[in-house]
């Protein structure tokens, strides 16, 4: 298995973790217990890891 599957099906295991982290952030700022800035680095965490996962996709056998 190439070096580029592994790294595509490991990306499939941590999914749910950018979505999580923007619904976190979310709430956090709704009921205001965290600063803004950390809220926003919630949210630019959550999009760094969908948009690594979105590139992992292209790697997987067959695509």
């Amino acid at each position: 298995m190439s070096t580029y599957a592994i790294f595509a099906y490991a990306s499939l295991i941590v999914m749910a973790a950018a979505p999580l982290l923007l619904i976190i952030a979310m709430k956090k700022i709704h009921n205001d217990e965290v600063p803004t800035i950390e809220a926003g680095l919630l949210i630019l965490g959550g999009i760094i890891i969908w948009f690594w996962l979105i590139n992992a996709f292209s790697y997987l056998p067959g695509s």
